[in-house]
């Protein structure tokens, strides 16, 4: 598994906007035989880091994909996580464009340039999302409350995972405001957060 990101990327208004507008993630599992997987997390940064994109992508081999996401923030971070046989196979590239699509070459990130960390290849990942969505009034959630055309349904206990990270309305959560338990999921604050928020998990097991 390899783990690569951008680093916080500054993108203040010049002249009245912003230089990027959007962010085109350029991906190519270069194997011939195997597959990959890239988990995408992209998040703003406005005095707190909040998670807005999410996103698995599969990469067959000898595949290219390219994503696109709005990017018109003071500062942005991506994250890419890399599995499968062809992880070491397979590289990223960030590229930040204007609103009439015009590269912004401070906002360029090939592979070579992106911040990487290593797990070493006889170590496994896999990074599990549970799904589901506030109702206004709840505080505890539990298996059948998951969305499975999102992800999981099952709520596993933290003795099953290695990391536990709970994103409310895109937002990482302190440890404090939660707790999980098997099959089931407290939320540690005052009120419910607002109808319709969503409510994701991301279970981390490294083995």
């Amino acid at each position: 598994m390899a783990i690569l990101s951008t680093g916080p990327i500054e993108n203040r208004p010049v002249g009245g906007s912003r230089p990027t507008q959007q962010v085109s993630i350029k991906m190519i599992n270069s194997d011939l035989a195997n597959p990959s997987t890239v988990l995408i997390q992209g998040y703003y940064l406005n005095g707190n880091r909040t998670l807005y994109v999410l996103e698995v992508v599969s990469l067959t081999p000898n595949e290219v994909a390219t994503r696109n996401y709005f990017a018109n923030f003071d500062a942005f971070q991506f994250i890419f996580t890399i599995n499968g046989p062809a992880a070491g196979n397979t590289e990223i590239s960030v590229w930040g464009k204007s609103a009439i699509g015009q590269l912004i070459t401070a906002h360029r990130l090939v592979s070579d340039e992106l911040l990487r960390s290593e797990v070493d290849g006889s170590t496994s990942t896999a990074n599990l999302l549970y799904f589901t969505f506030s109702d206004g009034q709840k505080l505890v959630y539990s298996n059948s409350d998951g969305f499975a055309q999102y992800g999981v349904t099952q709520i596993l206990s933290p003795s099953e995972v290695s990391y536990i990270n709970l994103f409310i309305n895109g937002i990482l959560q302190p440890q404090s405001n939660y707790k999980v338990e098997n099959g089931k999921l407290t939320l540690l604050i005052d009120e419910a957060p607002s109808e319709g928020v969503p409510i994701i998990l991301q279970f981390i097991i490294i083995n």
